[in-house]
């Protein structure tokens, strides 16, 4: 699976029908970005996921949702875990500069077949 410049070897879920394994789920990465004098906030963060199984994969601890969030001019970069639950993800502003990438994935942590 390939996802902009990066390929993956493994089953991956995208919100974008041409970029995900599971053509017959919906999933979506939501936050909205908030900054004050010393934080980039990512207030509200959360995924939507409507298929049964991986929801129960999450739940049972075989499979973690987490959002990454990159800088390359400053060589920040940061894993947080996340869930279908709101909340807020703080990221300190001195540790970022020009383009921030934040990226949501769900992977295995184990196997589970």
């Amino acid at each position: 699976m390939r996802i902009g410049r990066r390929l993956f070897p493994y089953p991956v879920i995208n919100n974008s029908k041409n970029a995900t394994c599971f053509k017959d789920c919906d999933y979506s990465f939501s936050y909205d970005d908030v900054e004050d004098k010393d934080n980039l906030i990512l207030k509200d963060a959360h995924i939507s996921l409507d298929n049964k199984e991986l929801l129960e994969l999450l739940e049972k601890g075989f499979a973690e949702a987490v959002v990454i969030v990159e800088c390359s001019s400053t060589l920040y970069r940061n894993t947080f875990p996340i869930s279908t639950i709101p909340s807020d993800i703080v990221v300190p502003l001195n540790d970022l500069r020009g383009k921030v990438e934040i990226s949501c994935f769900i992977y295995a942590k184990q196997n589970f077949i």
